[in-house]
């Protein structure tokens, strides 16, 4: 069996481990077929939970994190019986004789994060489509600076054709643009449904007739980030990108007022 080592030390990268508790679980009577299910099972599955705890607190102390935990079961087909003379039949039961239990090495998980850190793709959460709230303690130039990195992330997710992501980036950029206008103006929000009246109120402000259609670019965007990738277009979602950097240069300028300047409404 091929096994691969992580390069920094000698241990495996992947390892697995059985875990399995007395099969037991039947006494069989003076002929084929006839079997008596007895109370057993329910003490073999107690100390099968008490190996699982076991295996996996010793991966853990080894370096390993459990990815997954697979069962291993048997059908059987049986007759039961019980006290009396009756007997049933039974078909295909199914008993679970044991789990495999899988374990990745840490350190596998920590480079692969601090490759993604290095080459500066997906450092960023997935925009939460609930968004945006106001963050509490946050400045008008954090929200700035999360929107002009929102936008660059979207461009290099664009560039490696992952569409969905590339297009939730983009429309968590021009919320976040928003967001930072409306601390800058003074204008209260606090839920997503505000943020429209945001995007009227920067319109009017900025008397630049295309806010809103951006903003609905953005939207589209949105939608966008919930279709499989094999819908979708580079071509569109690019052109919706372009639509959000626009957006983000007409609003700038407003979130370069002072905090409070117009007041809440």
């Amino acid at each position: 069996m091929f096994r691969s080592a992580h390069p920094t030390t000698d241990k495996p990268a992947y390892i697995t481990r059985y875990v399995y508790a007395d099969t037991t679980l039947s006494t069989h009577g003076g002929y084929v077929g006839k079997v008596s299910v007895t109370s057993e099972e329910h003490t073999r599955l107690q100390q099968m939970a008490e190996y699982l705890e076991r295996c996996c607190n010793d991966l853990d102390a080894a370096g390993y994190d459990v990815i997954s935990i697979t069962p291993i079961t048997s059908g059987r087909t049986a007759y039961t019986h019980s006290e009396t003379t009756d007997i049933h039949p039974g078909h295909g039961y199914s008993v679970t004789d044991g789990l495999v239990v899988t374990g990745r090495l840490k350190t596998q998980v920590a480079t692969a994060s601090a490759a993604q850190e290095s080459s500066g793709y997906e450092t960023l959460e997935t925009p939460d489509p609930a968004e945006p709230y106001r963050q509490p303690g946050l400045t008008v130039s954090q929200y700035h600076d999360q929107a002009r990195e929102y936008l660059q992330q979207s461009a290099r997710l664009l560039a490696r054709n992952k569409l969905p992501d590339a297009s939730g980036h983009g429309w968590a950029a021009a919320s976040w643009m928003l967001k930072a206008v409306a601390e800058a103006q003074g204008w209260q929000y606090s839920h997503s449904d505000e943020i429209l009246d945001i995007a009227r109120r920067a319109q009017r402000k900025t008397d630049d007739p295309r806010v809103w259609d951006l903003r609905v670019s953005a939207n589209m965007l949105l939608t966008f980030s919930g279709t499989r990738n094999r819908y979708l277009q580079a071509d569109d979602v690019s052109e919706l990108l372009d639509r959000v950097a626009t957006l983000l240069d007409i609003l700038e300028p407003l979130t370069e007022t002072s905090q409070g300047a117009e007041g809440n409404p």
